[in-house]
Formats: C-alpha cells, sequence, structure tokens
C-alpha cells in the first residue's frame, strides 16, 4: 500500500503493535451508502480490469489502495463478477462516485493494531475526496467547452 513519509515515521512507534480484527475495519469503512467499499484484492482487481476493458494479459498489478468507479458501473460490474457484493449493495442508495478500497491481508491485520488502519484508511479516503474533486472539475470544465465550442459554431453560422 502506498504510504507517505509521515505515515512511516508513525509507523515506526514502538507502541504501535497490536492485532485488528477484519469486523472491526468493516465496521469503521464498509459504509455503502456513503460509498465506501472495502474489497480483498482479488475481488478489486476484478473491477479495475472489467471497469478499464483490460484483457488477461493486457494488465498489470500495480499498488493500488482505492479505486474510484461510478456508481452505474460498479452495479453493471458487480453484478456478474460479484455477485456477493452486489446483493449487499442492491437497493441501496448509493452516491455517484464510490470508493472501493483495498483490504489489508490476515497477516498485515495481524501485526497492526486498529488505529493503524484507521490512520491509513483516512488517508486513502482524504486522497479519494481529492481525486473526486478534480475529476468534477475536469468534467465541468469538459462540458463548459463543448458548449462554448458549441455556441461559437452557431454564431459563425449566422
Amino acid at each position: 500500500m502506498r504510504e507517505s513519509r509521515s505515515f512511516w515515521e508513525y509507523r515506526s512507534f514502538p507502541y504501535l503493535k497490536g492485532e485488528t480484527k477484519r469486523s472491526e475495519l468493516l465496521s469503521s469503512f464498509h459504509k455503502v451508502e456513503k460509498g465506501q467499499i472495502l474489497l480483498k484484492e482479488r475481488y478489486l482487481w476484478k473491477v479495475i480490469q472489467a471497469d478499464r476493458g483490460l484483457g488477461i494479459l493486457e494488465w498489470q498489478r500495480l499498488n493500488v489502495p482505492f479505486y474510484l468507479i461510478d456508481q452505474k458501473s460498479f452495479l453493471d460490474i458487480a453484478l456478474y463478477e460479484l455477485p456477493d457484493i452486489y446483493v449487499q449493495v442492491k437497493g441501496k442508495e448509493l452516491p455517484e462516485k464510490l470508493v472501493l478500497l483495498k483490504e489489508p491481508y490476515p497477516q498485515e491485520l495481524k501485526k497492526h493494531p486498529f488505529v493503524y488502519f484507521q490512520y491509513l484508511f483516512w488517508s486513502y479516503l482524504f486522497e479519494a475526496e481529492v481525486a473526486k474533486k478534480l475529476q468534477e472539475s475536469q468534467e465541468q470544465e469538459e462540458k463548459f467547452h463543448k458548449l462554448y465550442h458549441f455556441l461559437g459554431q452557431e454564431a459563425l453560422e449566422e
């Protein structure tokens, strides 16, 4: 998982030893109504592969701690690729953009206390919010340019 310098310093404190239960992470960070979905790495990669339309040999596994996806795209993919997760989210009010968080491996859960994962996941969620806002501003800018060119063409034709 991608980690910042301050996180490495935070991680090196001697009192950060302990164990975290998966249920603690799920109860804190798997918030479907808020658009936060915690997925095991293999499921996350299935979604990325399907969303980007990558073939089996075309994609390379990157160290991605989270992935932003449109609600409609996720539901379409989950229906066929992740039926157990589709059942969890079906019928619930979901935001337009979802943040899929990579669930830590069991070995990581045994090594670190819950505070470690809180700090880590909150930094990912912050990063995801920034990415969402950037995407929204880029989409608005594209719409503006299309409208500007359309109106400009109309003015030229008159």
